[in-house]
């Protein structure tokens, strides 16, 4: 019995100590969640500060470099425009070239006009349109970058009528259109260089029933079509093209007989002699002989009005 009751105590005394080591597992248990709890709370709320003032910061730099680029907008630096015209035109040129004198002229071609710049430099003459010039002489006065114009005509033919409507609509519509792509393309440079060693011939033209033009015609039969401001413009740069040496045109010293100087009325006259008298003889087609005769009147294909 005494051996039992021993037995039993011993029991008691385990089955008290595993109760007191479940409640200490259990105690250390609930300290760690707790702890865990509040380091992540702790954590999570400093976070959050964090992120509201990174969103405060970044909401001043916006201000800041909206600021900037308002300030940008409403006052541009003319001289960077200025100078990136000058930086333009001048990549155009070829090596050697320089221009030592500029004239606001138009190309015409056909039904389309653009204003353009006629640079005169020592080995040939360029037109690059999309340019203009309001004072000084080269390229020191103050150039302007034109923007591109374009020009549509709407012909309608058909009667009034719910044809005639639909067909409107769809025209507008195809015009609201193509309004996004216009904008797109502001600016268009086109170059145009002509050697004067490839230069065969120059002719007077009239533009809008005025003696302001000239036709520049290379070895390839390709004709340029420019008209100047003032006739008095136009006679200059003629002047200059005859004194030039043009090896390759009608006006070379070796078709004159060793002429220096030329008068461009007087050879025009002889020249128009010598085609008809080709043509009178049977050396020239009739078709050939009349083309001559519309140069020699001042018709062109660059200029249809």
């Amino acid at each position: 019995e005494k051996i039992v009751d021993d037995e039993e105590d011993d029991l008691e005394n385990m089955e008290d100590e595993d109760n007191d080591y479940a409640a200490a597992a259990d105690d250390a248990l609930h300290a760690h969640t707790t702890f865990s709890v509040e380091g992540q709370s702790a954590h999570a709320n400093e976070l959050e500060s964090k992120k509201a003032q990174n969103v405060e910061d970044a909401d001043k730099i916006n201000e800041n470099d909206a600021g900037e680029r308002e300030a940008e907008v409403e006052e541009p630096d003319k001289t960077n425009i200025s100078a990136s015209s000058y930086d333009l035109i001048t990549g155009l040129l070829k090596a050697g070239d320089w221009p030592e004198k500029s004239y606001n002229v138009n190309r015409c071609t056909g039904l389309e006009v653009r204003k353009a710049l006629l640079l005169w430099c020592r080995n040939a003459i360029y037109v690059v349109d999309g340019f203009e010039q309001t004072d000084g002489e080269g390229l020191k006065g103050k150039i302007n970058r034109l923007k591109k114009v374009t020009t549509s005509f709407q012909v309608n033919i058909r009667q009034h009528g719910a044809q005639n409507a639909d067909a409107t609509e769809k025209s507008k519509a195809k015009e609201k259109g193509t309004e996004s792509t216009e904008d797109e393309i502001t600016y268009q440079h086109r170059s145009q260089r002509i050697a004067f060693g490839d230069l065969y011939s120059v002719y007077r033209r009239r533009y809008q029933l005025q003696q302001n033009a000239l036709e520049f015609y290379d070895v390839h039969r390709n004709g340029t079509l420019i008209a100047f401001s003032t006739n008095v413009e136009r006679e200059e740069v003629l002047s200059k093209v005859l004194a030039t040496p043009l090896p390759s045109s009608i006006f070379s010293s070796s078709v004159l007989g060793g002429a220096t100087s030329i008068n461009y009325k007087k050879f025009m006259n002889n020249l128009r002699a010598k085609i008809t008298s080709q043509w009178v003889h049977g050396k020239m087609s009739n078709f050939d002989f009349i083309m001559h005769m519309n140069s020699f009147a001042g018709r062109t294909y660059n200029d249809l009005t």
